[in-house]
């Protein structure tokens, strides 16, 4: 079982990797295409037809990239005036619970995100001619390694400081009793 959880992580790991880096493909993408447009348009009075619409659906594309790298690194909010008044065994359980809560919110991602790539591929993008559900071909791949990521999280294997920290209600004096403000 020990050689499956540490196969799963390298896996998982690569996969992240690579979606890391279509992250900052994307990003230098849309600051070339954007650069390009702004000068080509104030300086030369001309444009590039498809910017555009290719910028905004790198975009979309980000978002949900980053959507993935967000989940496994969990930097999305977390309110934590209620519960850091919990016990530890008490906050350990509602991370478990938000785990497996966003693992189902995937998977209905997956299903719903297949299901709205078919049913927009039957029109297309008005400049470059990409099929309408170009727009949405990284919703259901997202959520699929975003589920990679919370199965790790759920099987032990990511753990994250502000996991921990939330846990341990390291910040839990601070941010609640005001302590230590010196105002």
């Amino acid at each position: 079982m020990k050689q499956v959880l540490k196969l799963f992580t390298k896996v998982t790991d690569f996969i992240f990797l690579l979606l890391d880096g279509f992250c900052r493909a994307l990003i230098l993408f849309m600051t070339l295409i954007v650069f390009a447009q702004v000068i080509l348009r104030g300086v030369f009075k001309m444009n590039i037809p498809w910017a555009e619409e290719t910028v905004l659906l790198a975009m979309v594309w980000l978002t949900f990239a980053a959507m993935a790298i967000g989940v496994k690194e969990e930097v999305h909010i977390r309110i934590e005036f209620f519960t850091a008044r919990l016990p530890k065994s008490a906050r350990r359980w509602i991370v478990i619970f938000g785990n497996v809560v966003l693992l189902l919110v995937n998977v209905l991602m997956v299903y719903y995100g297949l299901l709205l790539i078919k049913i927009t591929g039957i029109s297309r993008l008005p400049v470059t001619k990409l099929q309408s559900s170009a727009v949405f071909y990284l919703i259901p791949v997202s959520a699929a390694v975003s589920s990679l990521a919370l199965l790790g999280k759920l099987c032990g294997r990511y753990r994250t400081k502000s996991k921990t920290n939330f846990i341990e209600g390291v910040y839990e004096m601070e941010s609640l009793t005001g302590e230590g403000d010196e105002t």
